[in-house]
């Protein structure tokens, strides 16, 4: 949201009034105005500019504004083209133009977050406590910035012995997508609890959410041939499974015994 000023007047004397357009030409080339606002001294928008034989060496402000958007898209360079009105203005000024060029510094880092449900039973050092009875638990995973396409995440359960398994919860879905018009909808992983025959007391499990590149937008992945690409790291959250089972064992009469 910071600002910029030019200041613009004519060298000489008109014989009639000259009228500059004011545009925006986008970095991709297109006459949009996405990186900068151009508005006059009045804070009013502003697409051109009017000098009569009176005032053509009184300076007109153009306040150049920058424009927040959510997209991880780096620094960009903006043209800004002031050009004369041929059809309304004075014949020796015809055809002349003029351009400036804004760079507009870049406020966002491309990321997602992961956080439990506020309905969940979060302990104290933030895991969500599942039970082997077949409790859920969820959790909430959402973009921090707005992706130009897709972005998918895949959703995975790292055992407590390191392997990739469900052997304590299962997760669902496996795989989350992001579009552009959507990405700051947050999306529900759940978690399960899963029932076994074991006293192997309670168990905390790892839940890892990670970029799939090939399929993700160029500000999400991590592209192996570009060095120091930036890149979105994984991200992971645990949930404690309590044990329901207690080692034991039973004596009892044959059934076809006389008791």
């Amino acid at each position: 949201g910071s600002t910029g000023k030019y200041s613009v007047e004519l060298t000489t004397e008109p014989t009639s009034e000259v009228v500059l357009s004011v545009s925006v030409i986008h970095p991709d080339g297109t006459v949009l105005p996405d990186e900068v606002a151009i508005v006059d001294q009045d804070g009013a928008d502003l697409t051109e500019l009017r000098f009569t034989d009176e005032d053509w060496n009184v300076a007109q402000v153009v306040t150049v504004t920058g424009v927040d958007d959510w997209i991880d898209d780096d620094d960009q360079a903006t043209e800004i083209t002031f050009a004369v009105v041929d059809g309304s203005s004075a014949p020796e000024y015809v055809a002349l133009a003029q351009s400036v060029w804004v760079i507009t510094t870049d406020d966002d880092e491309a990321a997602f977050t992961v956080s439990p449900d506020a309905d969940e039973s979060v302990l104290s050092d933030g895991k969500v406590k599942v039970t082997e009875a077949g409790s859920t638990g969820k959790y909430n995973v959402v973009l921090v910035t707005e992706p130009v396409s897709e972005v998918v995440l895949s959703v995975s359960v790292i055992h407590p012995d390191g392997t990739l398994g469900d052997d304590e919860v299962t997760v669902s879905p496996a795989e989350l997508r992001f579009l552009p018009g959507v990405w700051n909808v947050a999306q529900v992983v759940t978690v399960d609890g899963v029932d076994d025959d074991i006293d192997d007391g309670d168990q905390n499990t790892e839940i890892t959410v990670a970029v799939v590149d090939a399929s993700s937008d160029a500000a999400y992945a991590d592209d192996p041939l570009v060095d120091d690409d930036p890149f979105v790291p994984a991200q992971s959250v645990w949930v404690i499974t309590t044990d329901d089972d207690e080692a034991a064992f039973t004596v009892s009469p044959d059934a076809d015994e006389s008791v």
